[in-house]
């Protein structure tokens, strides 16, 4: 996942009510002291970039937050809970690549009808959550999605901040998402914070639902997520590349009907055989009837062979079905 910032930034205080960031300007409607008090204590004010790191005290907080996710725009480091701020830096070599490999295999699942990486979900004015890999209802239009996505993805490496993991599973299964997928590239921090044994080899990918306990898939199970997926997903393919590529391969066949790139090459095979035995039909008898044609094209490669064996016996090109 983008990974929570890890140290302090800062805020000028002079210009706390109304603060310009790289990408964003966030107004804020609450008064300098009143907005400070929401925010950790270990701030200073020492400058114009805005720290919003809620982090480890997020659960803690129990007022709303000064910020509304129409405030954030696309490409802000940010994300929004209880209109707190939380600030995300750019993910790692590892975890970018993961990333893009899960996100296709999910998209090309043939019940995905759209999936994103890094977009953003806002299901009420105080909340915006980006995880990395989101199947759900997404527009095709700019601005946040409303709602929260039916399936959330999470890479998380070296350097993940578990409380603010927490947070974010929690805040997405609370909001209606089913299904929050954790891809452990690295051993978390403190194991006994996940649902995995202490033995439990990395990578592996832990399944949240709502209500369920959590449960533990090692790199060589499959992974479902009823009524929002179709197929099965390998751990694997949402880690190494020659196994993502082939799922998403599968899949893209699967949504054309094809069971499998065999039954592709079986049906150019077909097709091939079908050509054929036209052009040698209308050689020997000239313009053929379209419900002829149609026929010998919807033929198997097993009956086209048998036509082709009646051809120079037959004196009528119906014949060959005989």
């Amino acid at each position: 996942m983008r990974r929570p910032a890890t140290s302090p930034r800062t805020l000028n205080a002079a210009s706390f009510a109304t603060t310009t960031t790289n990408d964003t300007h966030l107004s804020r409607p609450h008064g300098g002291a009143r907005a400070a008090a929401l925010f950790s204590p270990g701030l200073s004010f020492a400058g114009r970039v805005i720290h919003c790191r809620v982090m480890s005290r997020a659960r803690d907080i129990q007022a709303q937050g000064p910020f509304r996710a129409d405030q954030l725009s696309a490409g802000d480091p940010y994300e929004l809970s209880r209109g707190h701020v939380v600030e995300c830096l750019p993910t790692g070599a590892r975890g970018g690549k993961a990333n893009l490999l899960g996100g296709a295999v999910l998209a090309s699942d043939p019940a995905v009808e759209a999936a994103g990486v890094d977009t953003g979900f806002s299901p009420n004015p105080s909340t915006m959550r980006a995880p990395d890999v989101a199947v759900g209802a997404i527009p095709d239009e700019p601005g946040w999605v409303p709602g929260v996505p039916a399936l959330a993805v999470e890479y998380a490496d070296r350097g993940q901040n578990e409380t603010e993991l927490a947070e974010k599973i929690d805040e997405l299964l609370g909001l209606g998402t089913r299904f929050v997928w954790v891809v452990r590239l690295a051993p978390p921090p403190l194991r006994q914070a996940t649902a995995a044994p202490q033995s439990a080899p990395v990578p592996y990918v832990e399944v949240h639902e709502a209500g369920e306990p959590i449960r533990v898939y090692g790199i060589e199970e499959t992974l479902t997520a009823p009524g929002v997926l179709e197929r099965p997903v390998p751990v694997r393919a949402l880690i190494e590349r020659d196994a993502g590529l082939d799922a998403t391969l599968a899949n893209l066949l699967a949504r054309r009907g094809y069971e499998s790139l065999d039954a592709v090459r079986h049906e150019g095979h077909a097709e091939g055989r079908a050509a054929m035995l036209l052009e040698l039909l209308e050689a020997r008898f000239g313009a053929l009837e379209e419900a002829l044609v149609q026929r010998v094209r919807s033929g198997s490669v097993e009956q086209l062979r048998t036509w082709a064996k009646l051809l120079p016996s037959i004196e009528a090109p119906t014949e060959i079905f005989e």
